[in-house]
């Protein structure tokens, strides 16, 4: 008997019963390759969501003090400027020149166009376009 562990418990299994690649149906092979596609795709979402707050932390005036909203999310379905694209929307608050948090402001960030923009309430244009384009109904 073979163990195969998943979460905290363990399932004896008989080695004999496990299916191998050649022994899937069309279906479970089409299941397979599904959920492969699903799980780059989550790996890049992650990959994209860490690297962005690493820089988005960074331009901040106090980047020790940031802290990321609930609502920071990577999409790999994005289209930017034709050209498929992971983006990361989401909201940062980290401390002003006073020392106090200035309240959370929205942010796009897309790594392979080198895009940071956030709503700063100066000449926000370029946040306002990526935001409705990008992010607005995704998430508060």
């Amino acid at each position: 008997m073979t163990c195969l562990h998943f979460g905290s418990g363990c399932a004896a299994v008989n080695p004999d019963a496990l299916k191998t690649g050649q022994d899937l149906t069309p279906e479970e092979r089409q299941a397979a390759a599904e959920h492969e596609a699903r799980s780059k795709q989550h790996q890049a979402e992650y990959t994209e969501l860490t690297f962005a707050k690493a820089v988005v932390q960074s331009r901040m005036r106090d980047p020790a003090s940031t802290i990321f909203g609930a609502n920071t999310t990577a999409y790999s379905d994005r289209q930017y400027k034709g050209q498929p694209a992971v983006v990361v929307c989401g909201s940062v608050n980290a401390k002003n020149g006073f020392g106090g948090y200035s309240g959370f402001r929205n942010f796009v960030f897309i790594r392979s166009s080198n895009i940071f923009a956030i709503d700063n309430d100066d000449d926000n244009s370029t946040f306002v376009r990526l935001w409705k384009s990008l992010c607005f109904g995704k998430h508060s």
